[in-house]
């Protein structure tokens, strides 16, 4: 059998928006070794497969948490199905090392000729090559990319595993990928299906949470094992996606039945309640509301110390929270006081996202938000989640069939996640609105994604440029753009005005400082209006600025990213061409 070294390249951290651009594979007998590099459209599920062909066992760092999952979304493989898989990282925790792969090669004295690049710059040499053709650049990232795969085996011999020893081989892969089938989004009602190959209906039985199964401990054990069930990003995209970082946490009040974490550095507190406890109509909410203010007196490093004592207790390591993020997400060390500072913030401000998850939720929300009417001490989101179960086989054998809900908008409930605001715990304006009236000129409110976006970008630019993002977004919407948020950007969008709901890109500004042009040309040649309007707009605009042209291989895209203090020297005229583009497309819908 053989075994094999993984490492991927990737445009960025989110497994949703971003895409796989290497996958780097070394292949040993123990004798002789072979390396393959999958680059851009050769990274395929069938191409992937057949490169690991022969492959007993699979060694990753951080693979359970990024590589697999990753692969897993991007190519639709399971590879854990087929492979045994053995995470390295988690051999290091064992023996103390802690961070990411290149800090715990200088622990360990491991070397390599591209030091220097990381995950960061590994990012912009493949932007440098997909847009310019450079090959220079594509170069220097296959060579940091075979050395990142080299080097797993350089750490399995430091760490003196043997080939039989996979002790730490990812235990919750069969779990997961159940998981994967049931979570099937929010609904607002009905009954599922299940439509067999032979046409045939089965109707799965939904189960009680009146029956033995179902315990509190059971609902927290699932949301431990697979946090991704809850549709967090529903809600605040900011606070997604999460990593389990405590368990029956202890506080004055009690104990927080789930605490999450993001890794943009917001903490997610999980009150689960079977609805048929007598308490549950009244009491949980201001249960969790409790254990949000406990939270809200935690310094940075008291949090660090429970994450430490939750993950020696399950992991038998002492890893801290960067190191729990990077379970789910590679971080660069350049980013970690970044989410230090951040997560400090969130617990000096009370910033949480609090999550009562249950079920038969309906009936009593009505009363909740009366009782949170008459308790100002707020400062968070708070939603409802309901989880409905259903078997479906036989019953009392598994798999079962897992639906979260968020609650929302029923008969009973106008609007179930109530936002709080305020400038400390103790003295904040609570607002419930369990009646929607139409206002003239609402408010400016933002959402944590667009805090999470801006606070990170006051940290990487100038006051000035700060407020020329906010500037963007507002003459965006003055010209009849919508804004979509993601994790990292923000995208200025048109929507299709034949009608169709494409939502097509004209800007995407990232919270480094950065804007570009992306795939506006494939998306009107989508709904059939003329891509030449997308190439256009980018070779008038990318005139704007020096050293930028339109991308050779994508005529839509300029071939640099553009900081935003040379897009606000040239904004006047970047307007006039957007304002230009966007009425073309207006009059080209009309035909």
């Amino acid at each position: 059998m053989l075994e094999a070294y993984l490492d991927i390249e990737t445009t960025g951290l989110s497994r949703m928006y971003d895409a796989i651009t290497v996958i780097g594979i070394c292949l040993t007998d123990g004798s002789s070794h072979r390396m393959v590099q999958l680059v851009g459209e050769e990274v395929t599920r069938a191409n992937l497969l057949e490169a690991l062909e022969g492959v007993g066992v699979i060694y990753t760092y951080n693979g359970s948490g990024f590589d697999l999952p990753f692969i897993c979304t991007s190519l639709g493989v399971d590879l854990t199905e087929n492979f045994k898989h053995h995470d390295l990282m988690l051999d290091c925790w064992k023996n103390n090392l802690y961070g990411g792969f290149k800090a715990v090669e200088v622990q360990l004295g491991i070397t390599r000729e591209t030091k220097g690049v990381n995950g960061w710059e590994a990012v912009k040499l493949w932007w440098r090559y997909h847009i310019d053709n450079d090959q220079d650049a594509l170069a220097m990232l296959l060579k940091y990319n075979e050395e990142d795969v080299m080097n797993l085996e350089t750490l399995r011999e430091r760490l003196s595993i043997g080939r039989n020893d996979l002790r730490y081989t990812e235990y919750t892969n069969m779990e997961r990928r159940e998981t994967e089938m049931a979570v099937l989004g929010n609904r607002r009602g009905g009954n599922p299906i299940v439509l067999n190959l032979g046409g045939s209906i089965t109707n799965p039985r939904r189960v009680p949470f009146t029956e033995k199964m179902f315990e509190e401990g059971w609902l927290q054990d699932l949301i431990e094992d697979h946090p991704e069930l809850l549709p967090i990003a529903e809600i605040e995209p900011a606070f997604a996606p999460v990593v389990s970082v405590g368990r029956e946490v202890a506080t004055p009040s009690g104990y927080i039945d789930n605490l999450l974490l993001s890794p943009q550095g917001y903490l997610t507190i999980v009150e689960t309640k079977l609805w048929r406890n007598p308490e549950a109509r009244r009491e949980v909410v201001g249960q969790i509301i409790d254990y949000a203010k406990d939270v809200s007196h935690w310094a940075f490093a008291e949090l660090e110390s429970k994450v430490q004592g939750y993950n020696l207790q399950r992991y038998q390591s002492n890893l801290g929270i960067l190191d729990s993020i990077r379970r789910i997400e590679d971080i660069d060390e350049s980013e970690e006081q970044i989410i230090i500072d951040t997560i400090s913030r969130n617990l000096r401000t009370g910033r949480f996202l609090l999550l009562v998850v249950g079920e038969g939720i309906r009936e009593s929300v009505e009363e909740m938000a009366d009782f949170l009417q008459q308790t100002p001490q707020l400062l968070f989101t708070l939603a409802l989640v309901e989880l409905q179960v259903y078997e479906l086989g036989a019953k009392g054998n598994k798999p079962l069939l897992v639906i979260p809900q968020i609650v929302a908008r029923t008969r009973e409930i106008t609007r179930a996640v109530v936002r709080v605001e305020g400038k400390a715990i103790e003295s904040v304006k609570v607002e419930v609105d369990t009646e929607i009236t139409p206002s003239v000129s609402p408010p400016k409110r933002f959402t944590l994604t667009e805090e999470d976006f801006f606070n990170t970008l006051r940290q990487r630019v100038d006051a000035e440029d700060v407020e020329f993002a906010h500037r963007i977004i507002e003459d965006a919407q003055a010209l009849g753009c919508i804004i979509e948020w993601k994790q990292a950007s923000f995208a200025v969008k048109l929507l299709d005005p034949g009608g169709s709901g494409q939502r097509l890109s004209l800007l995407v500004v990232y919270k480094n400082g950065h804007a570009e042009l992306r795939e506006l040309g494939s998306q009107l040649h989508s709904i059939g209006l003329p891509e030449q309007v997308a190439y256009d707009y980018a070779k008038e605009s990318a005139k704007l600025f020096s050293e930028c042209k339109v991308s050779e291989k994508y005529p839509g895209f300029w071939s640099r990213p553009v900081s935003l203090s040379e897009l606000r020297q040239q904004y006047k005229e970047f307007v006039s061409v957007l304002q230009k583009t966007i009425d073309r497309i207006r009059e080209a819908s009309k035909g």
